[in-house]
């Protein structure tokens, strides 16, 4: 492992020079228009957010000359406005989540049947079939379907 100094700063508060940006902390960037499996090598701070809405926003494409003096890159360098991923994952199967936990121990309590969560859950499950939501429907289709699995009609 090689350790490096944090990336110098050049911006001054209070005749008091801030020398470097601080520790390294990754970050993670989930946006669909960042290209999958893609890592962003440039220099980003808590700053390189208001620069992205600066270029979005602001007057002349900056969010205040303060921000612009900062040495880093706009978060708009870890994005890819070309192709952005319009495929959602698929929702994992709860069949097989439920499959994967570990049995339940014999000092474990269960909660009452029909609590007040329960029943507004139940009570969603049906206003969502009563307004012809099935195994079909495009964004609870895959949750129905599965419902349709473990519990009875």
């Amino acid at each position: 492992m090689i350790a490096t100094a944090p990336p110098a700063n050049a911006v001054w508060s209070n005749n008091s020079p801030f020398v470097s940006l601080g520790p390294r902390i990754p970050a993670y960037v989930i946006s669909p228009l960042v290209k999958p499996g893609s890592v962003c090598h440039d220099v980003l701070d808590h700053t390189s957010v208001l620069k992205f809405l600066g270029e979005k926003f602001g007057k002349n494409g900056s969010y205040s000359p303060l921000v612009d003096a900062r040495q880093v890159q706009s978060i708009s360098a870890a994005l890819n406005f070309d192709s952005p991923v319009t495929n959602a994952p698929a929702a994992p199967s709860l069949i097989a989540y439920l499959a994967g936990r570990p049995p339940t121990s014999p000092g474990a309590t269960v909660p009452p049947p029909n609590t007040k969560l329960q029943q507004g859950f139940q009570q969603a499950v049906t206003n969502l079939r009563q307004g012809g939501a099935d195994s079909t429907h495009p964004k609870f289709g895959n949750l129905l379907a599965e419902l349709d699995k473990l519990l009875p009609p």
